[in-house]
């Protein structure tokens, strides 16, 4: 029987695995499509470091969403698809993303909290003879750091694992509430009319 943590590792980088395989997947006419333009400082910024497993230089996945509704996204070396790109989007869009991702949210993640909460239901699951505070680890998991800017004010929520900690324990909220916004944002990378930005990575 695997442990816990091998386990986590191994649906990690499934989960990677995955993604790399959807963004490949997407026809390389979306480079062809209309580029927007970039205004001031992005209102929202999603940076996923992929975890220790990947051995490159650039493991980041980042998305920029600006207020025009303007988006850049940057997919790493190891992405067939790799490099930077554009996309706009509509309003409905935009307005939907905003109403996804929830500044009082953002603003108010607790990390300290969030790990005192999943002590409790290690120990919990532990007695109960599930899981064990010793057992439950996610190894080599991507860091996940949302960012907005509201009403000038800057917030950032960051975790790793985020996923699959929010998977393996659902009764605490927080981690629910981050990583469904981050799942909102992270559709944008996968986005089919993202046009390559001209001088960027190749």
């Amino acid at each position: 029987m695997l442990r816990f943590d091998r386990l986590f590792t191994l649906r990690a980088l499934r989960a990677l695995v995955l993604q790399a395989l959807c963004l490949a997947a997407l026809p390389a006419a979306a480079a062809a499509a209309t580029t927007c333009t970039v205004d001031t400082v992005p209102w929202l910024t999603l940076t996923v470091t992929t975890g220790s497993a990947i051995k490159v230089a650039d493991r980041e996945l980042r998305v920029r969403v600006h207020d025009n509704g303007c988006v850049e996204l940057h997919r790493p070396s190891f992405y067939r698809l790799a490099g930077d790109y554009r996309l706009a989007l509509t309003a409905v869009e935009l307005a939907a993303l905003r109403t996804a991702v929830v500044p009082e949210q953002v603003r108010n993640f607790d990390a300290a909290r969030v790990r005192s909460a999943l002590k409790r239901q290690q120990l919990a699951g532990g007695k109960s003879g599930t899981a064990s505070p010793e057992a439950f680890a996610v190894l080599d998991g991507d860091h996940f750091v949302l960012e907005l800017r509201d009403r000038g004010k800057r917030a950032a929520a960051a975790w790793t694992g985020l996923h699959d900690v929010a998977e393996f324990y659902p009764e605490v909220a927080e981690l629910q509430q981050l990583s469904r916004m981050v799942k909102a944002v992270q559709q944008l990378l996968a986005r089919e009319d993202a046009a390559a930005v001209a001088g960027g990575t190749p």
